[in-house]
């Protein structure tokens, strides 16, 4: 494995792996391809074989991305992080504030249909939500009000270290 780690890294190939409970992994995966770097979930198996491959690898990936990494971990089973990844933001004071803005806009529109539903929005570190994720449903006609709506909001993003970060806003909504 540390042969193959060479020979991609002769290839111009980065491969991260990442173990664990990973918090969004889809847009993490997406995120880091456009650093053109390829991340690997691995669950919770790690094999001698790919720590000896993520021993090169995260290495090289330290040298050549040096200015894009905010986080190197100590836990040996985790990965350098980007600056342009999605933080699950986990601030309580942040979380108040941008929760404030989701009910304004909500108790602004009218005619909405009952229901409960989760709202993820992936905000930029510019405070600008980028996409919305429905975890559950409150009707298409629902989402599309609230989603416009939303859209044109501006909300706090996560700061890390002197950093704000591009977070993930997770929000229970209940229509009734």
């Amino acid at each position: 494995m540390k042969l193959q780690a060479i020979n991609d890294l002769k290839a111009g190939k980065y491969k991260l792996y990442e173990f664990g409970i990973v918090s969004s992994p889809d847009t993490n995966r997406l995120i880091i391809r456009q650093l053109g770097i390829e991340l690997i979930y691995r669950g919770c198996t790690v094999t001698a074989g790919i720590e000896c491959y993520r021993a090169v690898m995260d290495s090289a990936v330290r040298v050549k991305f040096k200015n894009e990494i905010i986080d190197y971990p100590a836990n040996p089973f985790d990965r350098p992080r980007f600056r342009s990844e999605f933080f699950n933001l986990t601030d309580s004071a942040l979380l108040r504030i941008n929760a404030k803005k989701i009910s304004r806009v909500i108790n602004a529109l009218d005619e909405l249909n009952e229901g409960k539903a989760h709202i993820q929005i992936f905000v930029d570190k510019g405070g600008e939500p980028i996409r919305i994720r429905w975890l559950g449903s409150l009707g298409k006609k629902n989402e599309l009000n609230i989603a416009n709506s939303v859209m044109k909001e501006r909300f706090e993003p996560l700061i890390i270290g002197k950093d704000k970060v591009n977070t993930i806003l997770t929000f229970p909504l209940k229509i009734e």
